[in-house]
């Protein structure tokens, strides 16, 4: 087999189940995606519990679930351990990110093994565009350097837990052209202002990124971050 799909939706938020923009939601297009990613042979689904994941229905058929109540990067390292060494490479894909650009995906997955990168990465774009790519023989080195007390699970583990020893790494990124970072613009749907962002950003891909977003330049502005309040 030439690669596996990881869909991690442990610690799903309720808007990554709820159907977005009339269809499908966040988790099932995020299933349905990754089982599309070029050369996946096996898909599985990493969850809190089965009744977390149990509305997406059919979309888990033919998916294999992997079940943890509070998911480390050590536990999900350490699942992914067992299921990596049927495959060479590992796609991570998020399961409250419904906009994997396919297109976008195969050039990512191509670079990767054009350079035989061990992880590949997608940087200055609204996140959720892109899976990150593995080499699964690293899948050892990771899970022994990953820590086993991060609760609830960062968006960027597997970027930390690679980070902590970055020069043993082969590592390939896809930099945009436009750096979006200051923009917070993540495409997922774990909180409510995420989640209206990201409906409204339906469409969006890498080839249309930069005149997408300044066409909807108004949509960035959903619910506040935060509130300051002053108490004297």
């Amino acid at each position: 087999m030439k690669a596996i799909a990881i869909v991690f939706a442990g610690n799903l938020g309720a808007f990554a189940t709820k159907p977005l923009n009339g269809g499908p939601s966040a988790l099932e297009r995020a299933i349905a995606n990754a089982r599309a990613l070029p050369g996946v042979g096996k898909t599985a689904v990493f969850a809190d519990s089965p009744e977390s994941i149990a509305f997406a229905g059919g979309a888990l058929t033919g998916v294999e679930t992997e079940f943890e109540r509070e998911w480390t990067a050590k536990s999900f390292f350490s699942r992914l351990l067992k299921l990596a060494q049927e495959a060479e490479h590992v796609f991570i894909v998020k399961g409250d990110e419904p906009y994997l650009d396919p297109d976008f995906s195969k050039a990512l997955f191509d670079q990767h093994l054009r350079y035989a990168a061990e992880y590949t990465f997608a940087d200055g774009y609204p996140v959720g565009l892109a899976p990150e790519i593995l080499a699964s023989g690293i899948v050892p080195a990771l899970e022994r350097l990953a820590d086993g007390n991060q609760f609830p699970l960062p968006r960027d583990f597997t970027f930390e837990t690679v980070k902590k020893d970055i020069n043993s790494f082969d590592i390939e990124t896809d930099i945009s052209r436009v750096d979006h970072r200051q923009l917070r613009l993540n495409l997922s749907c774990d909180t409510k202002r995420n989640a209206l962002r990201t409906a409204a950003f339906e469409g969006i891909t890498k080839a249309n990124c930069d005149g997408f977003i300044a066409a909807h330049a108004d949509a960035l502005y959903s619910l506040p971050a935060f509130y300051a309040i002053q108490v004297a």
